[in-house]
């Protein structure tokens, strides 16, 4: 029974101490008054103008719903003329036929847009990627003669550390 009387004496000292334990109001958050709670969330200033007018928002979208609706109908018609799209087409098979009669000894590509101004070099100006453009050429030319039959490696550039990996023969 000790047990029982020291219990109570116990709780009591606890009590005792525990307003000492709280401190000062100030280590508290600061409660909000209702009237702060209860106040009207503030409209941001995009949306201004729809608080002040609200049917000045409803025909601004009933227009943008209107002019969707019409660009939604054109759509819906043919996208393009069939004798234009034809001859487009026809005209890029003739390239394509025309480019690949090429010889590729010949150089580069084609230049279909504007000519290349004077100021940028030409791979030939540089002796080692004229050999390197020769011997694609080279390649190139045996690939198509062979029939596509696989080619021999490329020689390895200067400094290549492992060929096998570059897929390169060693110089």
């Amino acid at each position: 029974m000790p047990m029982r009387a020291a219990l109570p004496r116990l709780c009591l000292a606890v009590l005792a101490l525990l307003p000492a334990a709280c401190g000062s109001d100030e280590s508290y958050p600061r409660l909000l008054p209702l009237s702060e709670l209860n106040t009207p969330p503030a409209i941001p200033a995009h949306a201004a103008d729809a608080a002040a007018d609200p049917e000045a928002v409803g025909e601004a979208l009933r227009a943008r719903r209107a002019e969707t609706a019409a660009r939604a109908a054109a759509a819906q018609g043919t996208v393009a003329d069939p004798t234009a799209l034809g001859a487009r087409a026809g005209a890029l098979r003739e390239r394509a036929e025309a480019l690949a009669r090429r010889d590729p000894a010949q150089g580069g590509a084609v230049s279909v847009s504007a000519p290349a101004s004077a100021s940028q070099a030409t791979p030939e100006t540089d002796p080692e990627t004229a050999a390197r453009a020769q011997a694609l050429r080279e390649r190139a030319r045996r690939m198509l003669e062979d029939g596509a039959a696989p080619a021999d490696l490329p020689p390895c550039p200067p400094g290549t550390a492992d060929p096998a990996a570059a897929g390169c023969l060693p110089r």
